[in-house]
């Protein structure tokens, strides 16, 4: 009796775990225990079946490096057939890097349903048309007969008949987004270039030069600036960006050299920069002339990225000069300001001193290192200037009630999450710490977006680290 009982809850609980429907993560990997093409934890198929395809399928990938893995389960739940095998197939990361030429076959018994989900790469050789003539004509109408090892073998066979076919096995081979390594650069290519380019440089840099004729060439500044009547106007001829550019390109398609073509785009881009640094030099004298430092530090200030970026791209020379830029913009910040009521000599405050002539808000500010103040004091008539460094990588924004740069996000929460077929959105609550003001609202959360791997072990497996579009087509019974 006892042991009939064993046996029993033994039974109850073997039937409990089987009838729990797979996850994508709870899916084993037969890649990764047994070298497998396909995957039946539930044993749908018959042996010889499995046997089967399990060869054919890796023949077809010794010939191809077409990775096509077949995964048979009973049951995935109310989930979709298109999510779940998606993201399988980004979890596995199934063909090859760069070529992402994987294609998971996917079978649910109690959906009724097969699934063919390609990579990027495969897109092409069985576009959406194709998987469903193969899925309607050679396994649906044996599934229906209940003859589920048939119509398996029958399309897992049709697949690998297109994809052995000598012209696809070739461009799956060498991959449907070549390396940079496998491109040639012949004169002839370059010179091809060169010539496309040549027309296409002159038309799009002389509709450029009448747009911004018409607006004045006037550089982009603040309205502070422009009020002090600081003369920021481009005094660079056309053919400085025009016509020099066009002859290098001219050059190009008439000697077919794309070294020569490289030498001489990097020269006239240091050029480029030093008659920037020529015009910054412009720029610097009119705010000085103006006795403007602190929106000469300002300008500095919204120039430098374009500074540190000329360093990162053209160590020489420009690697020399950003520590220079740094310390000379940082000068501005010191420089004594001269009193606008008495014209005397102001004097900067410290840290403590200068809290006294502060708002509340704006102490408020500094504690979050969101903006630093200045404090200048006049000697000799009590004069006060006040002057703002806004933190740019500070998270806080300006409050839209109080204005207080002290306006954050407080808390998120999903409320639908985003999957590779559609966005989700989520509820943002931000506030302000300084006037407790409250703002609700929901944004939209992208789609999850996939992207190739370099290999299969982050991917989980021993696939490629290939990644799938979402292509492909379903067909029901």
């Amino acid at each position: 009796m006892l042991r009939c009982s064993l046996l029993f809850v033994v039974l109850v609980i073997s039937l409990a775990t089987h009838a729990q429907p797979y996850t994508p993560h709870t899916v084993p990997n037969t890649r990764v225990s047994d070298n497998s093409c396909v995957t039946d934890p539930d044993g749908l198929l018959d042996a010889a079946t499995f046997f089967s395809m399990d060869t054919l399928l890796k023949a077809t990938e010794k010939q191809t490096t077409a990775q096509v893995q077949v995964v048979m389960l009973k049951s995935i739940g109310d989930a979709s057939e298109f999510d779940f095998a998606q993201q399988v197939f980004e979890l596995w990361g199934i063909g090859r890097a760069r070529k992402d030429n994987g294609l998971l076959v996917l079978y649910v018994a109690d959906q009724r349903v097969i699934r063919f989900h390609p990579g990027f790469g495969l897109e092409g050789i069985l576009p959406d048309a194709t998987c469903k003539r193969i899925q309607m004509e050679k396994m649906v109408p044996q599934f229906r007969a209940g003859d589920v090892n048939g119509g398996m073998l029958a399309g897992v066979q049709e697949v690998a008949n297109i994809l052995r076919n000598p012209a696809y096995a070739e461009e799956i081979r060498d991959g449907s987004r070549p390396e940079s390594s496998d491109i040639e650069w012949t004169p002839e290519a370059t010179q091809g270039i060169g010539i496309i380019m040549f027309p296409v440089w002159l038309i799009v840099c002389t509709i450029t030069y009448l747009v911004r004729r018409k607006t004045g060439f006037a550089d982009s500044v603040n309205a502070t600036a422009v009020a002090l009547n600081l003369d920021f106007r481009k005094r660079e001829w056309v053919w400085l960006w025009i016509v020099i550019p066009a002859f290098l390109i001219l050059g190009l398609a008439l000697t077919g050299s794309l070294w020569a073509l490289a030498i001489g785009f990097y020269a006239y881009l240091i050029f480029l920069t030093f008659l920037k640094r020529a015009k910054l030099q412009r720029h610097t004298k009119a705010y000085l002339e103006k006795e403007e430092y602190h929106l000469l530090y300002q300008h500095y200030q919204d120039e430098q990225w374009y500074w540190v970026w000329k360093a990162i791209l053209f160590p020489l020379p420009f690697a020399f000069l950003i520590f220079d830029y740094i310390q000379t913009r940082k000068s501005f910040r010191t420089l004594p300001r001269p009193c606008t009521k008495c014209r005397s000599k102001m004097t900067r405050l410290d840290e403590q001193a200068d809290d006294a002539f502060l708002a509340r808000n704006q102490i408020f500010e500094e504690g979050l290192k969101s903006v630093d103040y200045d404090v200048w004091a006049c000697p000799s008539c009590d004069a006060v200037r006040v002057e703002a460094y806004p933190n740019r990588f500070s998270k806080y924004d300006a409050c839209p009630a109080c204005r207080t740069v002290a306006f954050h996000t407080i808390s998120t929460s999903t409320l639908v999450a985003a999957t590779t077929a559609s966005s989700g959105l989520r509820e943002v609550i931000k506030g302000c710490g300084f006037c407790n003001h409250r703002k609700k609202f929901t944004e939209t959360i992208p789609r999850i977006v996939s992207s190739s791997s370099s290999g299969g072990g982050s991917r989980g497996g021993s696939f490629g680290g290939g990644s799938s579009g979402g292509g492909g087509a379903s067909s029901r019974w």
